[in-house]
């Protein structure tokens, strides 16, 4: 049985291959964090006879399916949360040493003998509908700061309200508050406009 350990960074990762003894039988400093670059490593360790740690850090959403998907017994673990405190808390610190550490706290979760805080990792369709919610939240957000700002604006500079509209993120208000060419006050109604 071989044991995974993989510090993965945004372009690069390094990976450590220790055996049941704990001697390291194989490692891999800066291969890019690809397809083509997790083949090259993964392709010496069959599935059913490795097992995988590394960080939610990084490229760790896709390291994890990809690997997932060709059958490999993949952790990903929180970090700063039980067995990762020992890394998160060494003083020397290099990718290489991060990546033996990890591959012995795989060792010790696979014999039982430590925990990790396994992170929850969702699939593609799932994060591109978290990612669409982050961006209407955010969107609304700007229209309600806008919104606010254009109230003190017009009452800071004696600004009437219309008369016969009474919401002003509604186009007749929008309408009526940009007709009155005051810059800032345009600049504020379009940030709106364009966050709803």
């Amino acid at each position: 049985m071989k044991f995974i350990g993989i510090d993965v960074h945004k372009r690069i990762f390094t990976a450590c291959v220790l055996d049941e003894n704990e001697k390291v039988v194989g490692e891999i400093i800066d291969a890019e964090t690809s397809e083509k670059g997790l083949d090259e490593f993964i392709e010496q360790y069959p599935p059913e006879d490795c097992r995988i740690v590394f960080e939610n850090l990084g490229r760790a959403h896709f390291v994890f399916h990809y690997l997932w998907d060709r059958g490999y017994a993949v952790d990903v673990a929180h970090t700063g949360h039980g067995s990762m405190q020992e890394i998160a808390n060494c003083n020397f610190k290099t990718d290489r040493i991060d990546a033996y550490k990890l591959a012995l706290v795989c060792k010790d979760i696979w014999s039982g003998r430590k925990f990790i805080r396994r992170a929850h990792l969702s699939k593609d369709d799932v994060m591109r509908m978290k990612g669409l919610v982050r961006i209407h939240n955010e969107c609304a957000n700007i229209r309600d700061e806008m919104y606010l700002r254009i109230l003190e604006y017009m009452s800071l500079h004696n600004i009437p309200e219309h008369p016969r509209y009474k919401d002003v993120k509604g186009q007749g208000y929008s309408q009526y508050l940009l007709d009155m060419k005051d810059p800032a006050l345009s600049a504020m109604v379009n940030m709106m406009c364009s966050a709803i």
